[in-house]
């Protein structure tokens, strides 16, 4: 729209288009009212508890291993396995794991997780 033109003058030479453009962004209110009130329909049905998600997570990453045991290990594990600091919060612990073989090395800190590379001595 040029700044020359006022605005209903640009609304009657472009009618087609204005009439689109609404239809278009009605169409998207309604599709996320849509959606917004289906979730709140739905949510209990597809919510996943704490230890489902992060058990979730480590098989999308390709963890191998006995999910409930080490789960339990992850949980109850206060300090980093490889420079022994306390973690303050659950957001710094991470379970190290080898990339190849999927094999887990031991719960660390982010620190170490993203600085040391560490080996796994079973590839």
């Amino acid at each position: 729209m040029s700044l020359s033109m006022p605005r209903k003058e640009y609304y009657w030479k472009n009618h087609e288009k204005c009439l689109e453009d609404d239809r278009k962004r009605r169409k998207s209110e309604e599709r996320q009212a849509y959606l917004k009130q289906w979730w709140m329909d739905n949510r209990g049905r597809y919510k996943r508890s704490p230890k489902e998600e992060t058990i979730h997570c480590w098989k999308q990453r390709g963890i191998v291993c006995d999910y409930d045991a080490i789960y339990d290990i992850y949980i109850n594990t206060h300090k980093c396995d490889h420079c022994k600091k306390k973690f303050e919060s659950s957001y710094y612990r991470c379970l190290d794991h080898c990339h190849t073989c999927g094999t887990v090395r031991g719960i660390i800190c982010r620190s170490c997780n993203t600085g040391n590379k560490l080996k796994c001595y079973l590839c």
